[in-house]
């Protein structure tokens, strides 16, 4: 690109942001395709794909905020239906090895921080980064970047090595990690109807007008809360501040029942974190990128494969059952989204609603943790 070329007007630009998600998301509730290869990624493609044409320039500067203020709305909205009373009462073995498998997670990156440390610049908010999306989910890795400052061009590197690393875990979650962990773990002790949830909707959805206008109000209350809480805070800790405001008061009014049951707020949640997926794509020019992502993707390797198998190891001693090991694995690296596929592969869809529950409770715990092993690493 150069200076002659012409730049897109910063309202256009805003609703091609906003545009691409709900086309998305249309397209994923009628083509099998797009829904097989999932809208984040495909957002994250168009976002990167506008990044780098050459007909015209983008608004490094507005793209930046669109990201910051739809991953500040969606956070509120995915912690909204978290029943975390009725998580804590689960079955003892669910709680325990969603507890193992982020203490996993949290070792292995603080080690990680260290291991990697000369050759990923700031390892220890990469570290974070990665507790943050492998406890609960991106937007728990964004509200991480953003608290602790980390470059968009960072950002998405380590999000193209997530989506690498656990794509091909994935692909061993729905294949061979039953028999393989099977070699290990007890089987699963059937309860019949117990925690079923028959015909589990985890696919694209439109929110009622209630949700919409309810969820996204108090959603965008509690950000502008927020965001008066953090500037009481010095310049350095502003963000930090107000990402954790944003958390605790969502946390806190999913104690409240009837915001907790408001249908639709995880999907316009999701819808959020879409608009994110194409502000920071936009953001990333390939020739920035590329090259740079060598030691970022060893440790992202590191976090994934080390965590899993400690979750493994001490789930073997605990005698954990292979199936819930399984679930509170993918609750955590995966988040809600990808429970159904999984037990169905395992043939058991007694574990869907604790799978969902606990991954839900990941989006609620994940920043805090993120952010804490990157503070102590730091």
């Amino acid at each position: 690109m150069n200076d002659a070329t012409p730049a897109l007007p910063i309202p256009v630009q805003a609703l091609v942001l906003v545009g691409v998600p709900a086309l998305v998301l249309w397209l994923a509730a009628h083509s099998k395709l797009v829904s097989t290869v999932g809208p984040v990624v495909i957002c994250y493609g168009v976002g990167i794909a506008l990044a780098n044409q050459p007909w015209v320039v983008l608004h490094a500067g507005a793209a930046t905020k669109e990201a910051q203020v739809a991953v500040a709305l969606a956070i509120p909205l995915l912690v909204f239906s978290v029943d975390f009373p009725a998580w804590l009462r689960l079955a003892k073995s669910t709680t325990v090895s969603f507890l193992v498998c982020v203490i996993s997670v949290m070792l292995v990156a603080a080690a990680g921080s260290r291991i990697f440390g000369g050759m990923v610049p700031e390892s220890h908010k990469i570290g974070g980064m990665l507790v943050g999306v492998y406890t609960g989910g991106t937007a728990n890795m964004a509200a991480i970047a953003t608290a602790l400052g980390v470059e968009p061009e960072t950002f998405m590197v380590v999000n193209a090595c997530d989506i690498f690393v656990t794509g091909i875990y994935l692909l061993f979650l729905v294949t061979l990690a039953g028999r393989v962990w099977g070699l290990f773990l007890p089987a699963f002790p059937r309860r019949v109807g117990e925690g079923a949830t028959e015909g589990a909707d985890l696919g694209p959805r439109m929110p009622p007008l209630r949700t919409i206008v309810l969820g996204g109000g108090l959603s965008l209350a509690i950000v502008i809360l927020s965001d008066r809480l953090g500037r009481l805070a010095g310049e350095g800790q502003r963000d930090s501040l107000t990402i954790l405001a944003i958390t605790t008061l969502a946390l806190a009014a999913s104690f409240v029942r009837p915001i907790r049951r408001l249908g639709g707020t995880q999907a316009m949640g999701e819808f959020f974190l879409l608009i994110f997926c194409v502000a920071m794509g936009s953001l990333a020019r390939l020739d920035r990128v590329l090259g740079a992502s060598t030691g970022i993707l060893l440790f992202t390797t590191w976090a994934v494969v080390a965590s899993v198998l400690l979750h493994l190891v001490v789930a073997a001693l605990l005698r954990l059952d292979r199936d819930t090991v399984i679930i509170t694995s993918t609750a955590a690296i995966f988040g809600p989204a990808f429970i159904g596929p999984v037990a169905l592969a395992l043939g058991n869809r007694e574990i869907i609603f604790s799978g969902i529950t606990t991954g839900l409770v990941g989006y609620a715990v994940g920043t805090y943790l993120g952010l804490a092993v990157a503070w102590v690493m730091s």
